[in-house]
């Protein structure tokens, strides 16, 4: 049997450095404030319902209200965040969400906020695994405001170029509920395959230890041993075995 033997380097971290900045007329228009505010409740609104609280509330321009630009300036807009809340406009929910999941910890309080507001819910704004899992099982109570896949894709695109090829048609011909898409946090490519690594005989293979974990396979008369810790950096091998390609993924 054969021993893959690699060095331990592993793909390099990567660091999201802001989301996106989209502005909004309504945030600063003349349109008559609403002269009743719903506070303090947790009954689900929908969009239709609290655009008819106010007529000149809309969601979908609600939606692409400034958020934390690339620029670094993470100053939220109060007047949109504030017309939300005073709307209780939970199609709201599933945006905010969205960018808990992107936003950096110091700039999440005010949506993490409001997410209590609206939901009732106290999960921590740190918490973005928990608020997907929760929304997942309310999906029917919190349905995104009209034209989400396209802010979708927006936000997407943000965290790289290659997403809007990808999503361009998700609007139309995703077969899953796009307010489950998230990123991984790695750009394509970001961690590198094991493209038919070098291996060597297994009793030369001083560097494993006797309790060492490996993927042992089998193909025509042909064995390798692929050591976890060395495929773990990379979670993806090539390589070719027995005359067979094969792929193996961790």
């Amino acid at each position: 049997m054969n021993v893959v033997r690699l060095p331990l380097s592993h793909g390099t971290a990567l660091t999201l450095f802001g989301v996106f900045a989209v502005l909004v007329a309504a945030c600063g228009s003349d349109k008559p404030e609403p002269t009743t505010v719903l506070v303090g409740t947790h009954v689900a609104i929908s969009t239709e319902q609290a655009t008819a609280f106010d007529p000149s509330y809309d969601p979908i321009l609600m939606m692409y209200a400034k958020f934390p630009g690339l620029d670094g300036n993470f100053e939220m807009t109060a007047a949109a965040l504030e017309s939300i809340r005073q709307h209780h406009d939970v199609s709201q929910v599933p945006v905010f969400v969205d960018l808990l999941m992107v936003l950096p910890f110091d700039a999440r309080e005010d949506i993490t906020d409001l997410l209590h507001d609206l939901t009732g819910q106290d999960i921590p704004g740190d918490q973005w695994s928990e608020w997907v899992e929760w929304l997942g099982k309310h999906r029917e109570e919190y349905q995104p405001p009209e034209g989400y896949a396209i802010w979708k894709l927006g936000l997407m695109s943000q965290l790289n170029r290659r997403f809007p090829l990808l999503l361009r048609t998700a609007g139309e011909t995703a077969t899953i509920d796009l307010m489950e898409l998230a990123w991984g946090g790695v750009a394509p490519d970001g961690i590198p395959d094991l493209q038919d690594p070098p291996a060597i005989p297994a009793d030369e293979a001083a560097f494993l230890r006797d309790d060492e974990r490996v993927f042992g396979l089998s193909i025509n008369g042909e064995h390798r041993a692929y050591p976890l810790r060395i495929i773990n950096p990379h979670e993806m091998v090539n390589d070719t075995l027995g005359g067979e390609p094969i792929a193996l993924s961790w």
